[in-house]
């Protein structure tokens, strides 16, 4: 059975899963403050408008105005494609209000935002979705077994949508786990770690695909940068 592959974007990466993401499955980015997550779910974003491949982009964490900005200042324009509707940015903070502030019950938020998704799905035709972050949209004061419920339910239905999907989750700082909740990359088919390794004075920006359903990969962890032109650049 011949496997249909979805390139990220990111130089260096396709060569070390197989020649990219598996079409129509749901992919973990995770990494602490700074390592570059948002950076590489633009770059997924920006390569398949090159595609031909509409995108839908979910942003929790900073408005949609902000994310065309911090874009531009790589060179990338956001707006033509937002125009020529080949990219929908949506804010859905709004959504998750009551979640922010801890009174956040049940999962109706959990189906509201598949909803939503599956709408602007049809709408831009999209073969692309990206949810950066996606620790917001549950609440960490819900027990283990609803939190992990929730996001099965959330990665499962991404994965029926038939596009091809990125998320990212937030890593604290000092952490040993590879997710905000610990639970994130158990339903993704792949996962992705970004960190920061300090040798003497220097700190350097560090990946490792930790997880690839259906790809044989290769462990080594690998310096990457992050250029004002090509964004990241995976190297050694």
């Amino acid at each position: 059975m011949i496997v249909e592959r979805i390139t990220s974007g990111i130089i260096g990466l396709d060569d070390l899963i197989g020649g990219g993401f598996q079409k129509g499955k749901t992919y973990l980015i995770s990494g602490e403050a700074g390592t570059g997550k948002t950076i590489f779910c633009l770059q997924f974003t920006l390569e398949g408008i090159t595609k031909g491949e509409n995108t839908v982009y979910l942003t929790i964490d900073e408005r949609p105005t902000h994310l065309v900005q911090d874009a531009a200042t790589f060179g990338w324009d956001l707006e033509a494609p937002i125009r020529e509707k080949h990219l929908n940015i949506i804010d859905i903070t709004p959504e998750f209000s009551e979640l922010r502030v801890g009174r956040f019950k049940g999962n109706v938020e959990n189906e509201k935002i598949i909803d939503e998704i599956r709408d602007q799905v049809k709408k831009v035709k999209a073969k692309r979705v990206v949810i950066d972050p996606i620790a917001p949209m549950f609440a960490s004061s819900e027990n283990q077994f609803q939190l992990r419920e929730y996001i099965r339910q959330l990665m499962f239905s991404l994965d029926d949508l038939g596009t091809t999907n990125l998320v990212s989750s937030i890593i604290d700082t000092g952490s040993n786990m590879i997710s905000k909740f610990g639970v994130e990359e158990f339903f993704a088919s792949g996962v992705i770690v970004l960190w920061m390794e300090r040798e003497e004075m220097v700190y350097d920006r560090v990946m490792m695909v930790r997880k690839m359903r259906g790809t044989p990969i290769d462990l080594r962890v690998r310096k990457f940068t992050i250029d004002s032109k090509t964004g990241i650049t995976l190297y050694g």
